[in-house]
């Protein structure tokens, strides 16, 4: 991969982890998870901290306009890298997480 290119993770059902390779910067831009248990959060290997919480839910099948409010949308910049990378912690949800590598 290079600078600019696009990052487009999808983490399973399993408790997963998204670190790049030593040197590689990437910044996550978007997420999109159902809100049953499970987190996205930063972690350093021993340290978490959530960036989205298990009940947050991104996206939601809407019948008709009035059903547009039960979502929310939330904008972003975090950048994660070998040090402090991306975890998925549960084992229930699938979440799709993309960006962009900003260093490499």
């Amino acid at each position: 991969m290079a600078i600019g290119d696009a990052v487009v993770v999808m983490m399973g059902t399993a408790a997963e982890n998204r670190q790049p390779p030593s040197g590689v910067e990437e910044q996550l831009t978007g997420v999109m998870k159902p809100d049953t248990t499970d987190p996205i959060q930063t972690y350093t290997g021993s340290v978490t901290v959530d960036i989205l919480a298990a009940a947050v839910k991104t996206q939601e099948d809407a019948a008709n306009a009035n059903q547009r409010n039960y979502v929310n949308d939330f904008n972003m910049s975090i950048n994660y890298n070998n040090t402090v990378y991306l975890r998925k912690s549960g084992t229930t949800d699938t979440i799709l997480i993309n960006g962009v590598q900003t260093n490499v």
